[in-house]
C-alpha cells in the first residue's frame, strides 16, 4: 500500500470512529467542521510534501474530503423538485469555503 492509501485509511477509521458526533444534529456544522480541520485532515495530510501524486490519487483525496463534507452540511431540501438531494461538489465547496485536501497537498500541506 501506498502511503497515501494508509493515510487514507487512518482518516476513515477516525471517521467512522467520530460518525456519532459528525451524525448528531445537535452538532453545530461549524464544529463538524472544525473537527474535520483539526483531527482528520492532518492524518490525511501527514507526510504529504514528499508524496509523489500520480492522477488515481489526486482524485482519491478530493473524493474522501467530499464524504466527509457531505456528513457535515447532510442532503439538500430542492424546492423545485420537491425533493432531498444530496449536494453537488461545487455547492459543498461553496459552503466548505476553504481550499480543497489537493490544493492543501500541492501548496505544501
Amino acid at each position: 500500500k501506498t502511503e497515501i492509501s494508509m493515510s487514507l485509511q487512518l482518516a476513515n477509521k477516525c471517521f467512522f470512529g467520530l460518525s456519532k458526533i459528525f451524525r448528531s444534529r445537535a452538532i453545530s456544522k461549524n464544529l463538524k467542521v472544525r473537527m474535520y480541520l483539526t483531527l482528520l485532515r492532518p492524518i490525511v495530510l501527514y507526510g504529504a510534501e514528499t508524496w509523489p501524486l500520480r492522477k488515481t490519487e489526486e482524485r482519491r483525496m478530493p473524493v474522501f474530503e467530499r464524504k466527509i463534507l457531505r456528513k457535515i452540511y447532510g442532503a439538500y431540501f430542492d424546492v423545485l423538485t420537491n425533493e432531498w438531494r444530496k449536494l453537488h461538489n461545487d455547492e459543498l465547496q461553496s459552503l466548505f469555503q476553504r481550499p480543497d485536501v489537493l490544493k492543501e497537498i500541492k501548496k505544501g500541506g
